[in-house]
């Protein structure tokens, strides 16, 4: 469940960023977010790890294969999803995107 979660998520940020007006000046602010993004998802598999493998939760831990294995990619599967948005946020050009400025 949370892994559909994850990829829906991921996927409705995608739609809705090429629907969204950006202006350039914000690239920049856009490129320090998203390297905090994937700093902050490789923390959340570090924990993630360390929850799972106490005495008390990992036998059932190991019941969810598909929660480990989405944790084990975390941070490539942010860095993935972060740059299919960052491409579709600003490739947009002003006479053939969406918008023109």
């Amino acid at each position: 469940m949370l892994v559909v979660f994850y990829v829906m998520l991921n996927l409705a940020a995608v739609i809705s960023a090429a629907m969204v007006r950006t202006h350039p000046a914000f690239f920049a602010a856009s490129i320090i977010m998203l390297v905090f993004l994937c700093m902050m998802s490789a923390i959340f598999a570090n924990v993630y790890y360390e929850v799972a493998s106490a005495s008390m939760i990992a036998p059932y831990a190991a019941n969810y294969t598909l929660l480990y294995n989405l944790f084990l990619y975390l941070p490539y599967l942010t860095i993935t999803f972060a740059a299919l948005l960052a491409v579709v946020t600003w490739g947009k050009t002003s006479t053939g995107g969406q918008y023109a400025y």
